[in-house]
């Protein structure tokens, strides 16, 4: 889905070339975890004399490649289509931005930066949802009767297909994603590095931090902290009613970061992830034989649980 967005080009799932690359994308992840935990390695010129490192160039290297033939792929096609754009025909991300003057570079890097956001991010973000459900049958059952209601409706769906009014409708859905991620933020840690001096109250001093500092901000810490979140360990979609989030500070919500440098895909994820979940709930009912403290929780980049946890979908009965 997030593929076919940015490009354009229908790749089927089992495409070889997207195997290819969710496994380079994981072998990456742990090259660079591994650079990580080796303090040392952090510094280029050791880096280049450790055993990763030319495993991680090797995985890079891949990686772009794929990259440069989807933008190769795109170039081929728009030569190849002179046609002008006509009203309500889909533009892939990467031709609006190859038609706002993007150079090929900053192209490939917008492809890898999508990718990077939005591969991985949505796909665990599911499946805490999924775990979340399990957990709340009483929520699953409100979603589930608020995605009925929309696909009942001849105006927002057509053939059994949702359209973009019917997905913005789905408020309660929303909630429950929101309340999912702030228990469970994939980018659970964010990095900044200050461009000014920056002051602090801690324990009634004033903290001076200098511009110029790399620092980092723990998204996971403060969204499950009892000064914002009352209660915070229990999921609670209800924290995500318009006048409950006008109560708060909103940069104690970090889960698309926040301020200028704020997640990009941030409607388009939350589109995609009520997409997937309409879908989902709307053909099974989710259970699950795990308990929250059965699979301990990673920091692999991104927030990771150690394996997967347990369904079981019943198919409903219409």
């Amino acid at each position: 889905m997030v593929l076919e967005m940015l490009t354009g080009s229908d790749i089927k799932q089992d495409d070889k070339e997207i195997v290819e690359y969710h496994h380079n994308f994981q072998k990456w992840k742990d090259s660079l975890l591994e650079r990580i935990n080796t303090p040392w390695c952090m510094f280029d010129f050791p880096w280049k004399f450790y055993k990763m490192y030319h495993n991680h160039n090797e995985i890079v290297s891949n990686m772009n490649g794929f990259a440069k033939r989807r933008l190769e792929e795109l170039m081929v096609k728009e030569k190849s289509n002179n046609k002008p754009k006509t009203e309500g025909k889909f533009i892939s991300f990467l031709e609006e931005l190859s038609n706002v003057g993007l150079s090929k570079q900053e192209l490939l890097d917008e492809i890898h930066a999508v990718l990077f956001g939005g591969f991985e991010t949505t796909a665990t973000t599911t499946h805490f949802f999924c775990f979340m459900m399990a957990l709340y049958p009483e929520y699953q059952e409100l979603c589930r009767k608020e995605i009925d209601e929309v696909f009942s409706d001849p105006l927002l769906t057509h053939d059994g297909t949702l359209t973009y009014d019917a997905v913005s409708s789905l408020k309660f859905v929303e909630q429950c994603l929101l309340e999912t991620l702030r228990l469970y933020p994939p980018a659970f840690m964010l990095m900044r590095n200050l461009k000014k001096n920056f002051i602090f109250d801690y324990e009634g001093k004033n903290v001076n931090v200098p511009s110029g500092t790399h620092i980092i901000i723990g998204a996971y810490a403060i969204q499950r902290s009892e000064k914002y979140y009352p209660n915070p360990e229990v999921f609670n979609p209800d924290r995500f009613l318009p006048e409950e989030c006008a109560k708060r500070n909103p940069y104690t919500y970090l889960s698309f970061s926040a301020g200028p440098r704020n997640c990009v895909g941030y409607k388009f994820s939350m589109n995609e992830l009520k997409t997937i979940v309409a879908y989902m709930l709307r053909k099974f009912e989710i259970t699950t034989t795990d308990k929250l403290n059965d699979v301990t929780l990673l920091p692999n980049i991104t927030l990771t649980p150690e394996r997967g946890y347990n369904f079981l979908f019943k198919k409903r009965k219409f």
